[in-house]
C-alpha cells in the first residue's frame, strides 16, 4: 500500500502508563522511542477467544490485520506511530480533487 494512502499518528506514553484503543484493520505500529506490550484485539480459534501480546522495542513495528480494541501498555517511556489505511472516501475524494484540478489547470490554458 503506497504511503500517500495512510493516515498516521503519535502517541506518547509515559512508564507504566496503559491505554486501550480502538483501531482499524490494517493499522501497524511503530515503536520509535522505548517499549510497549500491545495486546491484538481477540480473536475466537476453535470455542477459545485468543489475544496475541507482542513486545514491541525501539524500531520494531507490528501490522494488525483484524479491526478491534487494542491494550498498550508502556514498558518505560515511550512513543509509538500508528498508521492506518484512509477511507476509500477520502481516498476517492481526493483523486477527484487532482482530476478538478488538472481540468480547471487546462481549461485555464486554453
Amino acid at each position: 500500500m503506497p504511503h500517500a494512502e495512510l493516515d498516521s499518528s503519535t502517541l506518547r506514553l509515559r512508564a507504566g502508563e496503559r491505554r486501550v484503543l480502538r483501531v482499524p484493520a490494517h493499522a501497524r505500529w511503530t515503536a520509535t522511542r522505548g517499549g510497549v506490550r500491545l495486546t491484538e484485539p481477540p480473536r475466537w480459534l476453535g470455542e477459545r477467544l485468543l489475544s496475541r501480546v507482542a513486545t514491541l522495542r525501539e524500531g520494531e513495528s507490528l501490522g494488525l490485520d483484524e479491526a478491534g480494541w487494542v491494550t498498550l501498555q508502556a514498558l518505560g517511556e515511550c512513543t509509538l506511530v500508528c498508521e492506518v489505511p484512509r477511507p476509500v472516501a477520502a481516498r476517492l475524494a481526493a483523486a477527484w480533487r487532482m482530476i478538478r484540478s488538472g481540468r480547471a489547470t487546462r481549461a485555464t490554458a486554453a
